[in-house]
């Protein structure tokens, strides 16, 4: 993924290596890509380096960064949900659910 933003969250799942069940942070490729920094219930901005549609519905997929407390590498994906440019939820990615999102995204 080149441009990117980023969502800080509650994990879903303890890390594997230190069991940690803080904060982690996941990137994604949608509105304007610019390393934008969010939280859930933030407004996604657009006018730049813009990816995907503004004021739809979309699932998008998400991709941890190192455990923020050991720097272990983070397994899996994560699907997070826009409502009207407004991030709403997430939760983490099915095998089917890669499958889906990698082929809508093209």
């Amino acid at each position: 993924m080149a441009a990117y933003n980023t969502i800080t969250v509650t994990r879903l799942a303890p890390c594997t290596h230190c069991a940690d069940e803080g904060p982690i942070r996941l990137q994604f490729a949608y509105g304007d890509t610019w390393q934008h920094n969010y939280a859930l219930g933030d407004s996604i901005r657009w006018g730049g380096n813009d990816y995907g549609q503004r004021n739809e519905h979309a699932e998008i997929l998400a991709y941890p960064e190192r455990c923020l407390v050991c720097a272990f590498d983070t397994p899996g994906e994560y699907v997070l949900t826009v409502d009207q440019d407004r991030l709403t939820a997430y939760r983490l990615a099915r095998s089917e659910d890669v499958v889906r999102l990698e082929a809508e995204e093209g």
